[in-house]
């Protein structure tokens, strides 16, 4: 999936998966900010560049998971 940012918002607040299978995100900055993408059951935290770039991770178990973006 594609996730793309804009100064002041990403353009989805929602991104499903499927246990067990690697989720796939390519980040899309169209803006001039950075921003962060946190999901803390996965310890993931991750502070984006202007530049894009791609993240995957694997989702262990079942249920809503808070993504912090910023």
């Amino acid at each position: 999936m594609t996730l793309a940012a804009t100064d002041i918002a990403y353009d989805t607040d929602n991104i499903s998966a499927v246990v067990g299978q690697t989720v796939n995100i390519e980040y899309v900055n169209n803006g001039a900010l950075e921003h962060n993408f946190i999901i803390d059951e996965f310890g993931i935290e991750i502070y984006f560049s202007l530049a894009n770039q791609q993240i995957s991770f694997t989702p262990e178990q079942a249920g809503h998971m808070n993504i912090t973006v910023m």
